[in-house]
């Protein structure tokens, strides 16, 4: 039996959500700057000059220093500099807005979910985003005032996903409009948001009634976020990146085989399940001496091999019957391939 909660429940638990992130996280309002927040919030003269130093903000790289320029992401210190501008120098009021963009986040999610899920007992979904907002590997994102770019992209890539869903069932333009604003938005946050553009197209596949001419239509709007994006970059920057990289900081770099990243890949990907089933210990750095560069000696590359093989080839199986796991497991691995260390 499909049970549709009312407007009214639906407020309740998001309310209920929203409380409960502000329980988990609400005790990092108190802390002060911490590492890295200097090369993005502290002795920041763009940041520092409020609405002054908008203009620098779009025209320099996110990162400065005496050594290096790189990345591109103004709008997270464009947050900054107006958090700047109302409350001065103020950690806390950084941290706190960090939480509530995370609060939000899990809202939207939720609000997601319950459509998706509207065969289910709105219990399901409810659970899971207890589960989502309560995991711990989220710690560093909301913790960390350097990571609002992660938790921007997130919020406004799932924004662009709401709204493009809204014109679908209602077929009003610009509310399509809307949703690729908001998707420019989140790459401008982080450019990891492009993935976005394969998950609103996979998603469409699974929940909406639509040809795949036309998914594809819609993905093709995603690609003109991107588009924009980067003629936006281009035109607003005059100097090009400078980013030295040393070993201690990512030792693949320095392996320039492309076969020997495949094991060491392998092994992240393993890395990332481990974390996930059971997120102990965690750490606040990843570099040299944390994740060893594997070889295909290491067991954990082929139980990785085996175990992704085994997942994605059940979610093509069920693809077409639009199976709930299936869309599970591809949104999983079209967001976490990125970051196995294979292709970049």
């Amino acid at each position: 039996m499909k049970i549709i909660p009312s407007v009214k429940k639906h407020l309740t638990y998001c309310f209920g959500i929203f409380l409960f992130a502000f329980l988990l996280y609400g005790n990092s309002i108190k802390n002060k700057y911490a590492l890295d927040d200097e090369m993005v919030i502290l002795n920041n003269e763009r940041v520092e000059k409020g609405i002054r130093g908008i203009p620098a903000i779009f025209t320099k790289h996110h990162s400065i220093d005496n050594k290096s320029q790189y990345e591109y992401r103004p709008v997270v210190l464009l947050t900054f500099a107006l958090e700047y501008e109302c409350f001065g120098r103020n950690p806390h009021i950084s941290h706190f807005i960090n939480v509530l963009i995370y609060a939000l986040t899990c809202v939207l999610i939720f609000y997601l979910l319950s459509q998706f899920l509207s065969g289910y007992n709105i219990i399901f979904p409810f659970l899971t985003v207890l589960l989502f907002t309560a995991h711990p590997l989220h710690t560093e994102a909301v913790d960390n005032l350097k990571s609002r770019d992660e938790l921007l992209a997130l919020f406004n890539s799932f924004l662009a996903l709401f709204f493009i869903l809204k014109y679908i069932d209602s077929g009003k333009k610009y509310i399509l409009v809307v949703g690729i604003i908001f998707l420019f938005i989140a790459i401008l946050s982080k450019r990891g948001a492009v993935i976005f553009i394969a998950l609103i197209p996979l998603t469409l596949h699974f929940f909406k009634n639509l040809s795949l001419k036309r998914i594809l239509l819609i993905g093709c709007f995603g690609l003109i976020a991107y588009a924009g994006f980067v003629v936006f970059k281009r035109t607003m920057l005059s100097e090009n990146p400078i980013r030295t990289f040393y070993y201690f900081e990512n030792p693949l770099l320095f392996e320039h085989d492309f076969l020997k990243r495949i094991p060491a890949g392998l092994y992240t990907l393993w890395r990332y399940i481990e974390l996930l089933v059971f997120p102990h210990p965690l750490s606040f750095y990843y570099g040299y001496n944390q994740v060893p560069i594997a070889g295909w000696n290491y067991p954990k590359v082929w139980i990785s091999l085996m175990f992704y093989s085994a997942i994605f080839l059940y979610a093509v199986k069920n693809f077409q019957k639009k199976h709930i796991l299936s869309f599970a497991i591809l949104f999983y691995v079209f967001s976490i391939f990125p970051f196995s260390n294979i292709p970049i």
